[in-house]
C-alpha cells in the first residue's frame, strides 16, 4: 500500500488549511501527476477529511426520534467557510484530473556514454548530460511535466504554454520559449536561465523571477538564492567553452565540474579565492594540466583527495 513521506503530509494539511492558496493548488496538481498511486492516496485522505463532522462543540445527547421536520444545526461560520472553499477546489481539482488522466511518467537514465537528447514534443527537447536521470510525461505534448532527479540536463522550450520542471518535492521552475541548465548533485540543487525567461515557485514562499544570464542555487539547510552570472559556465559540459576572461573563480569552477566531471572544492576557510578573477584557456587541456594551471594561477595548494575530488586551499 502505497506510504507518502512526511513532506507530503504535511503538503496536504497545508493545502486543507489554506485551499484558497494558488501555489499550494499548484503543487497538489503536480503531486497527483506524479502516478496513480498518489493520486488515489491524496483523493482519499481529501474525501476523508471532508466526510468528517463539522465540530460544534456541543455535548452529545441520547438519540430521538426523527421528526417529520429536522432543523439543520448551525456550525460556526468559520468552519462553513473552510469547508466551502476547500470542497469547491477539491470538486474543481478532480474534475480537472478526471478529464485529464494522470500521465505516466518516463524514467530515462542516460548510460551512453555522451550527451544525449530527447526530442520531448510540442516545440521542446532535452538534452541530457552523461549518468543524468530525469523522468517526463509521456504525453508531453498535453502534460508538459519533467523532473530532474540528477546530473545535468539543459531543456530547450519553445512554446507558449508553460513547462513545469519539477525541482524537489517543494519546488517547480514554469518556463515558456527559453533554455536553462538545471544541476542536480546530491543534495545540491542549480537552475541557470541562459535565455528567455522562467519562474521558481516556492512552498510557502513567493515566486522568484529568473532573468537570462540567472542562477539560482538551493544547498542543503538553506534557502533558495539567486545570483547574476558573468558567464554561462553552467552549461560547459554541453558547449565545451572553456575560456575565460575576468571571471570569478567561482563559475570557472563550476565550469571546470561540469566539463571534466570532477568536484574541485573550497573549504569555507578559502572562500574568498570565489572571488578571484580568472583570465584562462582551459580548451583542450587534459585532468592533469587543469589542476597545474589553477595551483600556478592562484598559487594555492590543490590537494587530490580521491579519484574525482580536489581540495583548494589557502596558504
Amino acid at each position: 500500500m502505497y506510504q507518502p513521506e512526511q513532506d507530503i503530509t504535511d503538503l496536504v494539511s497545508g493545502f486543507i488549511q489554506s485551499p484558497q492558496d494558488p501555489h499550494l493548488q499548484q503543487q497538489i496538481a503536480n503531486y497527483c501527476a506524479t502516478g496513480p498511486e498518489q493520486a488515489a492516496w491524496l483523493e482519499s485522505r481529501l474525501t476523508a477529511w471532508l466526510n468528517q463532522e463539522i465540530p460544534d462543540n456541543r455535548t452529545s445527547a441520547p438519540a430521538v426520534a426523527v421528526r417529520p421536520v429536522v432543523q439543520p444545526r448551525v456550525a460556526p461560520w468559520k468552519w462553513l467557510t473552510a469547508a466551502a472553499a476547500v470542497l469547491l477546489v477539491v470538486v474543481l481539482f478532480f474534475a480537472g484530473r478526471r478529464s485529464r488522466p494522470v500521465e505516466k511518467m518516463v524514467l530515462y537514465s542516460n548510460n551512453t556514454g555522451h550527451n544525449d537528447t530527447l526530442q520531448l514534443g510540442g516545440g521542446s527537447r532535452l538534452i541530457a548530460a552523461r549518468q543524468a536521470v530525469i523522468s517526463y510525461a509521456a504525453g508531453f505534448g498535453e502534460t508538459p511535466d519533467i523532473r530532474v532527479i540528477s546530473g545535468d540536463a539543459c531543456l530547450e522550450i519553445d512554446r507558449s504554454s508553460e513547462v513545469h520542471v519539477q525541482l524537489d518535492d517543494h519546488t517547480v521552475l514554469d518556463a515558456s520559449r527559453m533554455i536553462c541548465n538545471v544541476r542536480k548533485t546530491g543534495e545540491v540543487s542549480k537552475v541557470f536561465v541562459a535565455k528567455g525567461n522562467a519562474t521558481l515557485r516556492r512552498r510557502y514562499d513567493q515566486p522568484m523571477q529568473l532573468a537570462s544570464g540567472t542562477e539560482a542555487i538551493k544547498e542543503p539547510h538553506r534557502s533558495w538564492e539567486r545570483r547574476q552570472l558573468k558567464s554561462a559556465a553552467p552549461l560547459a559540459w554541453l558547449t565545451g567553452q572553456l575560456r575565460f576572461r575576468n571571471i570569478p573563480l567561482e563559475e570557472v569552477l563550476e565550469a571546470v565540474n561540469g566539463y571534466y566531471g570532477l568536484e574541485i572544492m573550497v573549504p569555507p576557510s578559502a572562500v574568498a579565492l570565489y572571488k578571484r578573477r580568472i583570465t584562462a584557456d582551459f580548451g583542450r587541456k587534459s585532468e592533469e594540466e587543469v589542476i597545474a594551471l589553477l595551483r600556478n594561477m592562484l598559487n594555492v595548494p590543490v590537494v587530490k583527495d580521491s579519484a574525482r575530488r580536489y581540495y583548494m586551499t589557502m596558504k
